[in-house]
């Protein structure tokens, strides 16, 4: 690979995280699964949690799973005083292999009663 390829790569890369952002804006909180996992492609799925993890690192999304579900949702990058009073970064590793992604596909069902391509 040269160097005017990774460049590519970088800048193709950048495009869909913020593709990815505006589409979390647009849909409001989403459930991390229904937006991340495609049922039809595990590579595509695995795709898809690399470009969300930019977001999350960024602090331009976080998930929240009070509920019980990992639920996503787009929000403003935190302010240093966000971090005075109190807000700390966390981290956390999603690891996912063929076998899991078939499990999450098989719970969720039919895919066409969840699944919505959004990127």
């Amino acid at each position: 690979m040269e160097a005017g390829d990774v460049k590519k790569q970088e800048n193709q890369t950048t495009k869909l995280v913020r593709k990815v952002h505006r589409i979390l804006a647009e849909v409001g909180p989403i459930n991390l699964f229904n937006l991340v996992i495609n049922p039809h492609s595990f590579s595509q799925s695995v795709e898809n949690i690399f470009y969300v993890s930019f977001l999350i690192r960024d602090g331009k999304a976080f998930i929240d799973d009070k509920s019980g579900q990992p639920m996503i949702e787009a929000c403003e990058p935190p302010q240093q005083g966000d971090y005075e009073q109190g807000l700390s970064k966390r981290q956390l590793i999603f690891s996912l292999e063929q076998a899991s992604w078939k499990e999450i596909v098989e719970f969720h069902g039919d895919p066409g009663s969840w699944y919505r391509p959004v990127f």
